[in-house]
């Protein structure tokens, strides 16, 4: 299997297997029908941007904020009213969690392209 692809497969399964946790434990409900889209797009956007690794202008590593970033801002698009700072936390925390389990399991950098670079 390519690793884009397993990053991919990873980084959805993890996030459904997170929306339900959170919404069993009834913090934020992200599971509901009409956020189960926000998981997935969270998951494929998270899964595409492991191939950049480090910050285009300051040149930091972005291991964990790359995945919070994300996480965080299509939380915030998605979501129209309520809790903005419950929202935002629970959202970088979806994020950092896929970005974790997709780098362990699938990797990041270059390597996601083609698994001859390096």
């Amino acid at each position: 299997m390519q690793p884009m692809v397993k990053r991919l497969i990873v980084a959805i399964i993890t996030a459904f297997l997170v929306g339900m946790l959170f919404n069993y434990i009834n913090s934020v409900a992200l599971l509901k029908a009409e956020n189960s889209l926000v998981i997935f797009a969270t998951a494929f956007f998270i899964g595409i941007a492991g191939v950049v690794t480090l910050h285009p202008l300051f040149g930091f590593r972005m291991y964990l904020i790359r995945g919070a970033a994300i996480g965080a801002l299509v939380a915030l698009v998605a979501h129209k009213t309520g809790d903005w700072g419950g929202i935002l936390l629970a959202g970088a925390v979806l994020g950092i969690v896929i970005d974790f389990v997709a780098t362990t399991v699938a990797g990041e950098g270059k390597k996601l392209l083609h698994p001859r670079n390096t």
